[in-house]
């Protein structure tokens, strides 16, 4: 009996009381996290903006305060960009585009030498069909693509054909 009394003076036992929920957490605010990114630029402006129509230290440290957050996130998120670039060459643009003069230019040649050889392919079973008016400035600055697609049309019509029966545009302009 002593030791269980013991017990009880030790280790009374104690009534489960609901406890009080908070009163913010029932009111919790939909939306983003408080200065997450898209938060910011939620906000970002209205800050500014009081900034400049009230600019007391207050308002003007508080615009300064959140625009400082802004630029550390994008620091740490190009620092972060440029590792994982450097990490992984599929997401390095300079390899698929070569920066070095001589290689961009090998790059335009071989880029040019395939065009004319796809169009030379498109010509063996198509033609070109333009159709202009005779009074119209933009088929006029139009026409002289003719001659583009004439080069590697040597077998193939390059038709240009009038709206309305009049007139002629010509290509050699």
């Amino acid at each position: 009996m002593r030791c269980r009394l013991q017990n009880q003076r030790h280790h009374p036992q104690r009534r489960q009381s609901p406890r009080p929920r908070h009163p913010l957490a029932e009111t919790a605010p939909e939306g983003p996290k408080p200065l997450s990114a898209q938060w910011i630029r939620e906000h970002i402006g209205a800050y500014r903006d009081a900034a400049i129509d009230d600019p007391t230290p207050q308002n003007v440290a508080l615009y300064l305060y959140l625009q400082r957050v802004a630029l550390d996130k994008s620091s740490r998120f190009a620092a972060a960009t440029q590792r994982a670039v450097q990490r992984d060459p599929f997401l390095d643009e300079i390899t698929r585009r070569p920066t070095a003069t001589f290689a961009a230019n090998l790059t335009n040649r071989q880029a040019g030498g395939n065009r004319d050889d796809l169009l030379r392919r498109i010509a063996e079973t198509a033609g070109v069909l333009f159709f202009f008016r005779a009074d119209c400035p933009y088929c006029e600055a139009q026409a002289p693509l003719l001659v583009f697609f004439r080069q590697p049309c040597v077998d193939r019509d390059c038709q240009r054909t009038t709206m309305y029966g009049r007139g002629s545009v010509d290509p050699q302009k």
